[in-house]
Protein backbone atom coordinates (compact mmCIF):
# COMPACT_ATOMS: atom_id res chain seq x y z
CA UNK A 1 0.00 0.00 0.00
CA UNK A 2 2.85 2.74 0.33
CA UNK A 3 4.94 1.92 -2.66
CA UNK A 4 1.60 2.68 -4.28
CA UNK A 5 1.06 5.46 -2.57
CA UNK A 6 4.32 7.02 -3.61
CA UNK A 7 4.32 5.93 -6.87
CA UNK A 8 1.21 8.01 -7.15
CA UNK A 9 2.89 11.17 -5.08
CA UNK A 10 6.10 10.83 -7.55
CA UNK A 11 3.30 10.72 -10.95
CA UNK A 12 1.34 13.76 -9.42
CA UNK A 13 4.85 15.64 -9.11
CA UNK A 14 6.01 14.41 -12.78
CA UNK A 15 2.74 15.92 -14.37
CA UNK A 16 2.49 19.42 -12.45
CA UNK A 17 3.90 21.34 -14.64
CA UNK A 18 2.26 20.08 -17.49
CA UNK A 19 -1.14 21.10 -16.43
CA UNK A 20 -0.07 24.88 -16.21
CA UNK A 21 2.11 24.89 -19.61
CA UNK A 22 5.45 25.43 -17.44
CA UNK A 23 8.62 23.63 -18.91
CA UNK A 24 11.61 24.15 -17.05
CA UNK A 25 13.95 22.95 -20.02
CA UNK A 26 13.08 25.39 -22.26
CA UNK A 27 15.28 27.77 -23.97
CA UNK A 28 15.63 30.64 -22.07
CA UNK A 29 16.21 34.26 -23.81
CA UNK A 30 17.77 37.10 -21.89
CA UNK A 31 16.05 40.36 -22.89
CA UNK A 32 17.17 44.44 -21.90
CA UNK A 33 14.02 44.64 -19.94
CA UNK A 34 15.66 41.81 -17.67
CA UNK A 35 18.77 44.51 -17.08
CA UNK A 36 16.19 47.40 -16.43
CA UNK A 37 14.23 44.90 -13.87
CA UNK A 38 17.52 44.78 -11.90
CA UNK A 39 18.66 48.14 -12.07
CA UNK A 40 15.33 49.58 -11.07
CA UNK A 41 15.51 46.84 -8.13
CA UNK A 42 18.65 47.97 -7.20
CA UNK A 43 17.93 51.68 -7.48
CA UNK A 44 14.79 51.07 -5.14
CA UNK A 45 16.51 48.94 -2.66
CA UNK A 46 19.10 51.47 -2.36
CA UNK A 47 16.64 54.64 -1.59
CA UNK A 48 14.97 52.16 1.39
CA UNK A 49 18.37 52.00 2.72
CA UNK A 50 18.92 55.89 2.64
CA UNK A 51 15.65 56.57 3.76
CA UNK A 52 15.92 54.22 6.73
CA UNK A 53 19.52 55.92 7.78
CA UNK A 54 17.79 58.95 7.69
CA UNK A 55 18.14 60.17 11.33
CA UNK A 56 14.96 62.63 10.79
Amino acid sequence: MRARLLNEACWSRRRYGSAVGYNPFRKQVKRSSDAWFLVSALIVAALLVVWAANPF
